[in-house]
């Protein structure tokens, strides 16, 4: 359970669990599979720092400082920095630069609370198709030229988000309550128009209780989330140039090159409020030493306003 977007600091990620078959309790629509990443606890963190160079310009730097104000009280923060110029071909780059702070308080022996805030921004070229010419020039060690009409295809993304996680331990048994915001803005330049979407965010809700019986666990949950996208807008691209033909005396306009980002005229705009309200059961049987049982069961309404 969690937000609709994905946002993961993967040095952060403690599991992954593959959930296999038409459905899940963790997910909507889940037709295939789900697989479900687990974010380790801010007191499972340490401090750290990675360094990384490769071919192609690449460059990484991750650091992770870790500290206890005394025996119930933890801070950590994180920064990473991941920059790709893929210089041998034109139009090819990335960069990435993420910050992440979290805070976490063991209220008793059988409670805690932690709580985050990140925020990331990040850029990335569509790396468009290398034809024969494009493969020569990389054979001959040259840059590889991008002669595509839609060469400055890209997308940019800043996103903030603010987390907060309550654990509750009932003997066996097991409470845990999420709660997040993240806002986003994005602009996506893609062939032949350029969206721009600013203004938007999801928040949600999740409370799960479990069941712990020996080796039979029992889990039911309640899950509420919201999407709402506000001027999702669509552009022409200004920097273009066009030729004008006349075939059988119908006048029709051709792009013959794009040369820049600049924003055009606006093709259209729209927006929209989807809603999520769901609840779910989940029973771990053990039958025999060899034979177990997963029964589970999931109810949602969803509303869409577009």
């Amino acid at each position: 359970a969690g937000s609709f977007t994905f946002d993961l600091d993967m040095s952060e990620l403690e599991s992954l669990v593959v959930y296999k078959g038409p459905g899940s309790i963790y997910s909507v629509n889940g037709s295939g599979s789900v697989v479900q990443a687990n974010r380790k606890s801010v007191f499972k963190l340490s401090n750290s720092v990675t360094l990384g160079i490769g071919s192609y310009g690449y460059e990484y730097f991750r650091t992770n400082l870790h500290n206890y104000f005394n025996l119930n009280n933890v801070i950590d923060f994180s920064y990473e920095m991941k920059n790709i110029d893929n210089d041998y071909k034109e139009h090819a780059a990335s960069e990435l630069d993420r910050y992440n702070l979290r805070f976490g308080t063991i209220i008793n022996d059988s409670s805690s609370v932690e709580f985050g805030m990140k925020y990331s921004d990040s850029f990335e070229e569509r790396m468009q198709a290398i034809y024969d010419t494009g493969f020569q020039q990389f054979k001959d060690d040259r840059t590889v030229t991008n002669d595509g009409w839609w060469k400055f295809n890209s997308k940019e993304n800043q996103t903030k988000t603010i987390n907060s996680k309550y654990t509750k331990y009932f003997d066996s048994d097991k409470l845990i309550a999420n709660i997040y915001y993240t806002t986003f803005d994005k602009t996506d330049y893609q062939e032949g128009k350029i969206k721009v979407n600013n203004n938007n965010y999801n928040a949600g809700l999740d409370l799960e209780y479990g069941f712990g019986r020996g080796e039979n666990d029992f889990v039911v949950g309640l899950t509420y989330k919201q999407d709402m996208t506000r001027d999702n807008n669509q552009y022409k691209y200004n920097d273009i140039t066009k030729t004008t033909t006349s075939p059988n005396g119908v006048t029709t306009e051709t792009i013959t090159s794009v040369t820049g980002t600049t924003i055009g005229d606006l093709m259209s705009s729209s927006n929209s409020d989807n809603s999520l309200l769901g609840g779910y059961a989940k029973s771990d049987i053990k039958l025999s030493e060899r034979l177990k049982a997963d029964v589970s069961l999931r109810f949602d309404r969803v509303q869409f306003d577009v």
